[in-house]
């Protein structure tokens, strides 16, 4: 199929169900207003620093203030009393993020910058859209992700129809556009996590690139560059984002090799080289930023740890440190690079000294993840769609099970059910049975693609925790993919037709 013709129609495809995945959005958050979201620290302190940069046209880090400053807590003071009024004039509507609210210029304002254990993306990216909408946009930084899943949505249609799985990218695409979980997460003004679930998206057309009709040197380098892009703007975003790059560098040197397989190693090499200096060029150029990991590796223990006194709550982690010599009362209630460095200390001394108990807990990790077994519960059963913490070391982890609806819940226009657990285990198993059952050419092809999504979405809840729910909850697109697969051979079976392209 000729490039026009499969762009034109991956258009078709991919249009009806981004706006399907808009509606249901939409519904889903039809009753946010800007007063029910004062709880939201994040979402507040993105806004003042997207103002202080909108209001400034000012992006020298050397003159950014701390958000814990006086002058910004003064605006952010102010944005919290004069936009929920100024949205309740104009009517704005949850979902209405391109529309913007008139405000008084803001006086005695200076660029802002976010506290350490903050990514910057989204209020950075907001200031920017600020000034092309010419005004502050209330909604604009929680719908961010959403717009980011647009082009990524007509990526994935354009991967599938090139390699013949044209019908399969659409049921995929109309699976995550009924997901409450996936919109929910696009969506979220506690953190922006939507950008680690679109990282994690774009191991899929990367995926069906290397494993479709033999890839072409003219196809690799532009999708290098589209997926080095758009992993590094997730990463600003959201710091775990960057997960997702070693996978997509595997999957490019893959399609590499492919394409040069019979040239020299050494031009091989030179190439690799080349392409993995394309995936990384964008840091070089991306803005500074430090985000906490350390104290997130200590906590995240906590998911299986029994032993070592890990808890997956902030609170134990200052009175870990507490116990170390370093005062939070006395130095500040954030973590800080002084900070990091007790608890670097701390974990790899727990490694170290006890390796048996860590592989227990990547043994718990994989097992957890790949079953998703807290997701068994039903809400008409228990009233909670997710197990609730077992142990006290598990900590506060059913908040971060509650920020969003689980992934066994979809939605239609404001409709929302649960599908119980079996159903989408249903995915890879019939998946299997159909395969090994009749050998169906393409096998291998779309094996690989599972595959593919499937290691890629281990690496975050085995690497660090299976506490932080929403990251966990990722690799059940594992099991919409091969549902996609297989409706896609029981729809050509019902209709007795091919693919959407041959």
């Amino acid at each position: 199929m000729k490039a026009a013709a499969l762009i034109s129609r991956a258009f078709l495809v991919a249009a009806p169900l981004v706006a399907l995945a808009f509606a249901n959005t939409a519904a889903l958050r039809v009753h946010w207003d800007l007063d029910n979201l004062g709880t939201s620290r994040r979402y507040w302190e993105d806004m003042t620093v997207a103002v202080s940069l909108y209001e400034t046209r000012d992006w020298g880090p050397t003159q950014e203030i701390s958000i814990d400053d006086a002058l910004a807590a003064r605006v952010r003071g102010r944005l919290r009393a004069l936009l929920p009024r100024a949205a309740q004039r104009n009517d704005l509507r949850p979902w209405e993020f391109w529309r913007t609210v008139p405000l008084r210029s803001f006086s005695n304002v200076a660029p802002t910058e976010l506290r350490f254990s903050d990514d910057a993306g989204r209020a950075r990216l907001s200031s920017l859209g600020f000034r092309w909408l010419g005004g502050i946009a209330p909604y604009l930084p929680l719908w961010l992700p959403f717009l980011a899943f647009i082009p990524l949505a007509f990526w994935i249609m354009v991967e599938s129809l090139r390699c013949g799985e044209g019908t399969a990218g659409a049921i995929f695409l109309g699976l995550i556009a009924s997901s409450a979980y996936f919109l929910e997460a696009l969506t979220l003004p506690y953190s922006a996590a939507g950008f680690h679930l679109l990282s994690a998206l774009t191991i899929v057309p990367l995926s069906l690139f290397t494993f479709g009709p033999t890839p072409t040197t003219r196809g690799l380098w532009p999708r290098a560059v589209l997926a080095a892009i758009s992993l590094h703007v997730a990463t600003w975003c959201r710091s775990s984002s960057i997960i997702f790059l070693p996978p997509a560098a595997v999957l490019l040197l893959i399609a590499l090799f492919r394409i040069e397989a019979k040239s020299s190693p050494k031009r091989r090499a030179i190439l690799a080289a080349i392409l993995l200096m394309v995936l990384v060029a964008p840091k070089a150029v991306a803005p500074r930023q430090a985000h906490e990991f350390w104290v997130g590796m200590w906590e995240g223990l906590g998911d299986f740890d029994r032993e070592h006194g890990h808890v997956w709550s902030d609170w134990d982690a200052r009175i870990a440190l507490d116990t170390e010599g370093y005062s939070m009362e006395r130095r500040g209630p954030y973590w800080t690079a002084e900070t990091e460095a007790v608890f670097r200390r701390l974990v790899l001394h727990d490694l170290r000294t006890d390796p048996f108990w860590y592989a227990k807990i990547l043994v718990h990790r994989v097992f957890a993840t790949i079953t998703q077994w807290r997701l068994w519960p039903t809400a008409r059963e228990s009233g909670l769609t997710y197990q609730a913490p077992q142990h006290p070391a598990e900590g506060f982890t059913d908040t971060y099970y509650n920020f969003v609806k689980t992934a066994d819940v979809f939605t239609a226009f404001g409709r929302t059910g649960e599908a119980p657990l079996w159903l989408l285990w249903a995915g890879p198993v019939l998946f299997l049975a159909v395969a090994l059952r009749t050998r169906a050419a393409g096998f291998s092809r779309r094996a690989a693609v599972i595959g593919s999504f499937a290691a890629a979405a281990l690496l975050m809840p085995v690497a660090v925790t299976t506490a932080s729910g929403i990251e966990t909850q990722v690799f059940t697109f594992t099991f919409l993919i091969c549902g996609a697969f297989v409706g896609s051979d029981a729809l050509g079976k019902l209709f007795r037709r091919q693919e959407l392209v041959p």
